[in-house]
């Protein structure tokens, strides 16, 4: 439709051969509408009854269109998960001058659009929300700290940072996306099931859970029994300190006064995770990569795992990544050439002097008992002509003392500019000049 809008024709023409056959299938794609029905309640039961809640969004693009499409996840208290639909919202891509990046990163803004919209009318939290991309280039301009992009893309990254976490946003396939389905030209887009990610996601929370199980019972067997029986910890024992207990999904995690915050569980009450073990090692080599090499305890904190012992097993990876040890390496200074004569022989001040000429600059004089007198303390030179500069001189040595070796670059820059426009220069060859210097005996 919008191909036939642009097209420059007249009003009463009759549409061309090229546009009429895609109008007419969208026209009979339209009576497909009326086998269309969507159930009035996003869920089979009531969200009362559910026991957790989570919202999900997604969001893609093409050539074509972008797209975004929100989704609910609730658990009921038998256990049981269901997913229904919430929102969806598409819009026709450009037409020229996007990239695909640009698309995929128009598609998240619209995503938290919808975010903010769930969150008025559902009363639920946006911070609670997650997103999901199948675009890693947009994934790495929200997880961006150092990089400055253009214009563009700055204003839409902060439009998302202003509203979500860069922790809320994750990867997906384009198959398992089902924002997917609405960027591209189909009779019925069908958002309504959305399983293949639903079994992934609930796979991988359990298979990590089976792992933290496993772990807990490798390094903390003493520690369980104790916990699990009601009696204190051994006195030798490396987690006495952290107050650890165990949860109602059986992981060990430490304790402290941070019960009536609003962090989230997995910040108040961090995964215990034993020192020198795999597990621990690949989360530091996790995190290590996804902060960029700086604050990987912090990340590992955030993230809801402790770590005994985190800091020297982070200092000891470090220690053996190639690029930290050139970025934190001990910064080398050139040897330094050996100090002229004339620095080390005893002579009274400024026996020897550089000279360097710069300006031209407005100097302030204010009037005196005795006259008109500078404000400043260098010599200053009315015209670059070498009878003036012998004149400041002369005012120099009266007041400092004699001269015997005086270093210059010569003003090559300024020399050679100055013959360009015929000007009258400071000539170290000049007659005068070089008598002066050789009646004072100055080299």
């Amino acid at each position: 439709m919008r191909d036939m809008i642009t097209e420059q024709t007249d009003w009463d023409k009759p549409l061309d051969i090229q546009y009429k056959e895609g109008w007419v299938k969208w026209c009979q794609s339209l009576k497909d509408l009326e086998d269309l029905s969507i159930s009035r309640t996003y869920l089979p039961t009531t969200l009362s009854s559910t026991s957790e809640q989570e919202v999900h969004i997604f969001s893609d693009a093409s050539e074509k269109a972008i797209c975004a499409v929100a989704y609910m996840k609730a658990t009921d208290i038998n256990g049981d998960t269901h997913v229904g639909f919430i929102i969806g919202k598409s819009k026709v891509s450009p037409k020229h001058g996007h990239t695909i990046p640009r698309l995929e990163l128009c598609a998240a803004v619209i995503a938290v659009e919808l975010s903010e919209t769930v969150s008025e009318h559902l009363c639920f939290p946006v911070e609670q929300m997650k997103f999901y991309t199948d675009s890693k280039v947009v994934l790495g301009y929200i997880n961006n700290r150092v990089r400055r992009f253009y214009v563009y893309v700055m204003n839409r990254v902060n439009r998302i940072l202003r509203t979500t976490l860069p922790e809320q946003w994750s990867y997906v396939s384009t198959n398992d996306n089902p924002a997917d389905l609405g960027t591209h030209q189909s009779h019925l887009i069908c958002w309504i099931v959305v399983i293949g990610f639903e079994v992934q996601n609930d796979l991988r929370a359990s298979a990590e859970r089976l792992i933290i199980i496993e772990i807990r019972r490798e390094a903390f067997s003493r520690e369980i029994d104790c916990l699990l029986n009601g009696k204190e910890l051994q006195k030798d024992s490396s987690i006495l300190s952290l107050n650890p207990f165990i949860d109602n999904d059986g992981i060990v995690r430490i304790g402290g006064r941070f019960n009536n915050a609003d962090p989230s569980k997995m910040e108040k009450n961090p995964v215990l995770i034993p020192r020198l073990h795999h597990v621990a090692t690949l989360l530091i080599r996790h995190h290590h990569d996804k902060v960029r090499r700086l604050l990987t305890e912090g990340a590992i904190r955030n993230a809801g795992f402790w770590i005994v012992g985190c800091r020297r097993m982070i200092n000891s990876y470090l220690r053996k990544c190639v690029r930290c040890l050139k970025l934190r390496g001990k910064q080398h200074f050139p040897k330094m050439a050996d100090l002229p004569c004339d620095r080390l022989d005893p002579a009274p001040p400024f026996s020897f002097i550089g000279i360097d000429i710069f300006g031209p600059w407005t100097v302030l004089s204010r009037k005196t008992r005795g006259g008109q007198a500078h404000s400043k303390r260098w010599a200053v030179i009315q015209e670059m002509t070498s009878s003036s500069f012998i004149n400041a001189l002369r005012r120099f040595i009266s007041l400092r003392g004699e001269i015997k070796l005086i270093r210059s670059d010569c003003g090559t820059n300024f020399v050679g500019a100055a013959k360009d426009i015929g000007a009258n220069i400071i000539d170290i060859e000049e007659p005068n000049l070089k008598a002066f210097l050789a009646q004072k005996g100055i080299s």
